[in-house]
């Protein structure tokens, strides 16, 4: 069974599949520090084969390599991308990702994006999106968000 944790400043709410949400409280005194006392950023990482292949096609999508790292010769690759503050982290390492792993990603313009990729962009009731699925398998739908609210 698999759960889903929501995160927000004050409680985190734990969903499983066929249940009701629980409320839980995120510290156990004032005195302790909150998760929005520091410095926090939520970095994906995709299972690679080939990282540093695979990173060339998230250059299409304008992510470039900020760096690698690998303990040894001929031990798997590690690749940190960015692109203008998002990053994305791409291992070679068995155990570090599931392959076929999925993220979301908004852009300012989606129809470059598809065209890049020749790929149709789809309408959702959230933006136009469309899916795109790197070398590895790995899967990102790419939006851009709507401007006026989903209609009923």
């Amino acid at each position: 069974m698999s759960s889903l944790l929501i995160a927000t400043s004050w409680h985190a709410a734990l969903y499983l599949p066929g249940s009701r949400a629980v409320d839980q409280p995120r510290c156990c005194s004032d005195d302790e520090p909150r998760l929005g006392d520091v410095t926090e950023k939520l970095i994906p990482i995709f299972r690679a084969e080939d990282a540093a292949a695979t990173a060339r096609w998230y250059g299409r999508l304008g992510f470039e390599v900020v760096g690698e790292h690998r303990f040894e010769p001929g031990f798997p690759l590690y690749v940190f991308l960015d692109r203008e503050g998002i990053e994305l982290h791409l291992s070679e390492h068995k155990g570090d990702a599931r392959p076929g792993s999925l993220a979301y990603f908004w852009v300012d313009n989606v129809d470059q994006v598809a065209s890049e990729f020749g790929e149709e962009v789809h309408d959702q009731p959230w933006g136009r999106e469309v899916k795109l699925t790197d070398p590895d398998g790995n899967r990102l739908r790419v939006a851009e968000r709507r401007h006026e609210p989903p209609h009923a």
